[in-house]
């Protein structure tokens, strides 16, 4: 796997990350500030394509704010189980749970 096909899937985990800690849901700029908070710097359009790949999978629901431009995501039960490491699914990032 090249250094971009990881970043990439790492991506798609902190965003579901993310809408899950922001109970369920955040638009596309929020997304991208919660991302630089986690190391991960990227262009806006690239917070959309991840958020497309993760809407065309089932992960979240995308809803787009009165042709503003803005999107905001909606995780869906699918996604939160990623999220709680109950799925793995090829393309994210697994969540590996820690024993306390």
């Amino acid at each position: 796997m090249s250094y971009a096909e990881h970043v990439e899937k790492e991506r798609r985990l902190i965003i579901l990350r993310l809408l899950v800690e922001n109970k369920g849901a955040a638009n596309d700029r929020m997304l991208q500030k919660g991302l630089q908070k986690w190391g991960i710097r990227c262009a806006l359009d690239v917070v959309t394509s991840s958020l497309s790949w993760l809407s065309q999978q089932g992960f979240c629901q995308l809803k787009p704010v009165n042709g503003s431009g803005v999107v905001v995501a909606e995780i869906t039960r699918r996604g939160r189980e990623i999220v709680e490491g109950l799925a793995e699914v090829p393309g994210v990032t697994p969540r590996r749970l820690v024993a306390d």
